[in-house]
Formats: C-alpha cells, structure tokens, sequence
C-alpha cells in the first residue's frame, strides 16, 4: 500500500521537491515518517504527564488499596492508555479503537495485583511483568496466524 501511494503521489506531483530530495537521499517516506512521528510525540508527552501525575497520587491511590508504589503504575498504564487513542485518531477511528483495545490487554495483570493488594516487591514486578510478556507474546503470536491465514486465502484466489 506504502508503494502505492508513493507512486501516486509522485504522479500526481504532490510531493515537495524537498520531499522528494528526502526520499531519494534516504529511502524514507517523508509523509509516514511525519504522521508517525507525531504519534511517538503525542504519545510520549500524554505518557510523560501521566506517569508524573499518577507519582503525585500515589499516596492518595496507597490509602485506597493499601499498598504504596502503585500510582506510578496506575498512571502510567492510564496515561499509555489515553495517549495511544489520542495519537492514533488521525490515522482514523479504527485505528483509534484497536489501540485503546489493545493498550488495555497489559493493564490487567498491574490490576489485577494491585486489586489483590501484593506489595510491589521483587516477586510481584516479576509475577506482573512475566504476565505482561505472555500477553504480548500470545498477541503477536494471534496476529501472525491471522496473517497466516490472509496470506493462504490470497495464494487460493
């Protein structure tokens, strides 16, 4: 698709003349990089405030669950959360929906330690962090049968 649209837009000399010096100079995709390059930077910076604001709140989130540390945590993920849908909306909707989905998924395991009240010890960050890895792994795992299985039914057409 990235060829295609490359193509087209040089047909269609859309592209700056510094835009295309760039491209042929580097091989990058000027337009991709630009449009990814503020996801990482929306990203990031929503990330950065909401793992500052959830350290501001640990005492107050420590009180309610009893166990201190977790606020950087809980802001992190929340922040992770939110940043990731608000960068990916000007790829679209769908994209904005299957990053907020998928940000979810790693949030589960912190919860579901914080809601048991396991004091952020070694053991914990170990336990939560493996639980984390799994789920990335059986995701990525997912997504390359469903590749897989586009890929077949392309070579039966």
């Amino acid at each position: 698709r990235e060829k295609q649209k490359k193509t087209k837009k040089k047909k269609n000399n859309q592209m700056t003349p510094t835009e295309q010096q760039v491209e042929e100079k580097t091989g990058i995709d000027v337009s991709s990089f630009l449009r990814f390059f503020r996801f990482g930077a929306i990203d990031n910076g929503l990330l950065i405030v909401s793992l500052l604001a959830g350290f501001s709140l640990d005492t107050v989130i420590a009180r309610r669950v009893g166990v201190k540390g977790y606020g950087v945590l809980i802001g992190a993920a929340a922040g992770n959360f939110v940043s990731d849908g608000i960068a990916a909306l000007p790829e679209g909707l769908s994209a904005s929906a299957g990053a907020l989905c998928g940000s979810l998924l790693p949030i589960v395991p912190p919860l579901v330690a914080m809601c048991s009240r396991a004091p952020l010890n070694t053991r914990t960050k170990v336990m939560v962090g493996s639980a984390s890895l799994i789920l990335l792994g059986s995701t990525l795992f997912v997504q390359n049968l469903y590749d897989d299985e586009e890929v077949t039914k392309q070579e039966t057409l």
